[in-house]
């Protein structure tokens, strides 16, 4: 397939990932730890599966997060403690914003390289704007807001697997996810003063 398809697959999976957990907290607050594991791999497995079939492949970051869901359950099935399989979003995060720093630092942001190579995928709105010079600074400069952001988020979804309540630790994942990654554009705007 092409490559609005690893944009459509990756953007579908960053959705599509807390279904899995959702139903870990769900199955684990009516039934137990085990049943709930095993319920969270059976839906990573059917997120592969579905992304396979809609798609006609499957993205690295649907791969990355079926592989962490089945390896953390492992772990948790195996101590009868759920903590290892709450640390999925949070290594998730911390791996993406990692990345994201780097790439920044590397002289290759990745909201600019994939604005770039997406190009002809977007709106011309988008594209038009990609060649205004501060839009261009708000791309590369978001993307290092992004990577703190996502370090950020790694950071207080670990505080908050540790401390609090199932519900919480999925409300820190999915909201907190999206709280975080708004913080980094509104930080990148500031900066720039736009």
């Amino acid at each position: 397939m092409g490559e609005p398809s690893d944009f459509n697959s990756m953007s579908i999976s960053l959705f599509l990932g807390i279904v899995p957990l959702l139903l870990f907290v769900i199955i684990d607050s009516i039934s137990n730890l085990k049943a709930a594991l095993i319920s969270a791999v059976l839906m990573a497995l059917f997120e592969l599966l579905f992304s396979l079939y809609y798609f006609g492949e499957i993205d690295w970051l649907t791969i990355t997060s079926f592989l962490l869901v089945v390896l953390l359950a492992y772990f948790s099935y195996r101590q009868n403690s759920s903590l290892h399989f709450k640390m999925q979003p949070v290594i998730l995060s911390a791996l993406f914003g990692i990345t994201f720093i780097i790439s920044y630092f590397m002289g290759q942001p990745l909201f600019y390289v994939f604005s770039i190579k997406y190009q002809n995928y977007l709106p011309e709105e988008f594209k038009a704007m990609v060649a205004i010079p501060v839009f261009i600074e708000f791309l590369k400069l978001s993307s290092l807001y992004m990577g703190f952001s996502f370090i950020a988020h790694a950071i207080f979804t670990w505080i908050v697997a540790l401390k609090l309540s199932n519900w919480w630790w999925i409300f820190m994942r999915g909201v907190g996810f999206y709280l975080f990654s708004f913080l980094a554009i509104i930080a990148a705007k500031l900066h720039l003063g736009i």
